[in-house]
């Protein structure tokens, strides 16, 4: 778990009009990753970018003021569709490694069928059971049509008052466990955020 307090200032000395600065970016067709436990502070142009991939769960997470929070693209049938050609890096890749065999075929079973499985479409994003607080936009691209998106999210127009005092504060961290909270959802113990030896 980690405080993606990525402050697009810090990072590039300006502001963020010309680059995409992002708290996690799943990077050309990246798939299957498991994303929770985390408050994304002012994460830059977007807290999340999928980039064509599948497979991906986000839940329990926490966005505070936010530009745009989801952005999902299909550059697998775009610009990108060079990476699933005859010679594209993702076509050897999964060739290497044999993924209709195990242990690739066990460990992740939804890879085997990859090819018959419309590739390049992102499929299965499933988003549930986060809080959003203060954000400007929740979509980006392809919208909410990309991900599957739960209702069981929260989405507050503001936060606990002694808040708007301190985001501006990069030392600031949010204490999730100050506001209201989905069903499900688990209290983020800000102090067990960080970096781990696990």
């Amino acid at each position: 778990m980690f405080v993606w307090k990525l402050m697009t200032e810090a990072l590039l000395g300006q502001n963020d009009k010309d680059y995409i600065v992002a708290g996690i970016y799943h990077d050309d067709g990246a798939c299957d990753m498991e994303v929770y436990g985390n408050i994304f502070l002012k994460p830059g142009r977007y807290a999340v970018v999928i980039g064509g991939g599948n497979d991906h769960h986000y839940y329990n997470n926490l966005f505070v003021e936010c530009n745009i929070a989801f952005y999902s693209d299909s550059r697998l049938l775009s610009w990108g569709a060079k990476h699933l050609e005859k010679d594209g890096d993702i076509t050897k890749r999964l060739e290497r490694v044999n993924i209709d065999k195990p242990p690739y075929s066990t460990r992740y079973p939804k890879l085997k069928d990859y090819w018959t499985d419309k590739p390049g479409v992102p499929k299965r994003n499933l988003v549930e059971k986060n809080i959003f607080c203060g954000y400007k936009f929740l979509f980006g691209a392809n919208g909410k049509e990309a991900l599957d998106w739960k209702d069981d999210n929260i989405y507050l127009s503001g936060y606990p008052y002694y808040w708007q005092k301190k985001l501006d504060d990069r030392t600031f961290i949010p204490d999730p466990r100050e506001i209201l909270n989905p069903e499900g959802w688990e209290a983020l113990d800000i102090d067990d955020i960080g970096v781990t030896n696990e």
